[in-house]
């Protein structure tokens, strides 16, 4: 957003509770949040980001883990709300995900009750009915269905807030922690991946990590914003070839040589590839096949997904967001920079975090 113009129907300073900011999606609100009044919530590993409060709790516990007295201090303080805690590892419990992701959110639903503030949700494109051809719905999925019914028992004063695959800042490609497309897409661009399970006119939406929290701000600070907003790419979503095309193309200006892979329908792989050239496969290459394996289900959307993109600009006065290969190519660089640097230095690169938004 411009800095020297406020966006339509701004209302006045708020308190801000935070949950997640030790993640990537909260530390970027973190960097972005302003001259806003923030209180951020932890758990485990502590946050230090000047002129930002910090408190230490549990999403998953009655009154956040906090006693009493504090949890109603909290509540009479707090306006507005942003719940971006959330489990969106792959191959965690199933058990965990649905205590933090479902569990979690209802105690949140109770403190915004409690303290009659609005609501900011942080839930996922991916619960939308295009969003893949393959079946079934990861748990990730279904706990963020679950957790939408429980925020809308609010009634009102909420907003629900559905990213796509969240990736690194828009300008710089920077991003705190490396998540499922770019290990896909760092495969390709090394040459690690053999094959891609999907089809070359497939889509997957990816969004930039600025582009939603230039969303969740303004969804704050707004007196009525809309109570869904769709963050995503849209119609302007690349397909896999493009991809591909661009990941290869950028891997070679950096001095990466690997093939690009073969891109084959999922079942065919099931049936074909995995049962006669899978063990072939040297063990490092087998461990990254199966790692980018678990993001087939977000590279296999047939149609775009919705998006708010025209309401962002007219409601919140937004701009009008870059191409989604701009946002890519910068992404990309980030990753080879980064990738020689660790070899440089004899070190792996940071590129075990597998997540989807």
């Amino acid at each position: 957003m411009n800095q020297d113009q406020s966006p339509p129907h701004v209302a006045a300073r708020r308190t801000v509770f935070l949950t997640g900011g030790s993640g990537l999606l909260g530390t970027a609100l973190l960097h972005s949040a302003g001259a806003n009044n923030v209180i951020a919530l932890y758990h485990r590993s502590p946050i230090a980001h000047a002129g930002i409060e910090t408190l230490r709790g549990d999403i998953r516990k009655p009154l956040l883990g906090l006693s009493e007295p504090d949890y109603k201090a909290l509540a009479s303080r707090i306006d507005v709300i942003i719940h971006s805690a959330s489990i969106t590892r792959f191959g965690v419990n199933q058990a965990k995900i649905l205590d933090t992701n479902v569990a979690g959110s209802h105690e949140i639903v109770r403190l915004a009750r409690e303290a009659r503030a609005r609501l900011i949700y942080l839930s996922t494109a991916f619960i939308h009915p295009s969003a893949s051809e393959l079946a079934p719905a990861s748990m990730y999925e279904e706990s963020k269905r679950k957790a939408e019914a429980l925020v809308r028992t609010l009634s009102e004063n909420f907003v629900i807030i559905r990213p796509s695959i969240i990736v690194g800042d828009s300008r710089t490609g920077k991003v705190a922690a490396y998540q499922g497309l770019h290990e896909v897409v760092g495969s390709i661009i090394d040459g690690s991946l053999p094959v891609l399970p999907t089809a070359p006119d497939r889509f997957c939406d990816f969004v930039a990590q600025d582009w939603v929290t230039d969303a969740i701000w303004s969804a704050a600070s707004h007196s009525s914003p809309a109570q869904e907003l769709w963050i995503t790419s849209g119609t302007r979503a690349l397909s896999v070839e493009a991809i591909v095309a661009a990941a290869v193309k950028v891997g070679y200006s950096y001095g990466f040589r690997g093939s690009a892979p073969r891109i084959v329908p999922y079942e065919t792989l099931q049936r074909l590839f995995i049962p006669a050239f899978l063990e072939s496969l040297p063990d490092r290459l087998k461990r990254r096949f199966h790692a980018n394996l678990k993001m087939a289900r977000y590279m296999n959307q047939e149609r775009p997904f919705p998006s708010s993109e025209a309401y962002l600009q007219t409601a919140f006065g937004l701009p009008m967001r870059e191409t989604p290969e701009a946002v890519l190519i910068r992404n990309m660089e980030q990753w080879c920079m980064n990738r020689l640097s660790a070899q440089s230095a004899d070190k792996p690169a940071r590129l075990l975090t597998i997540g989807v938004s």
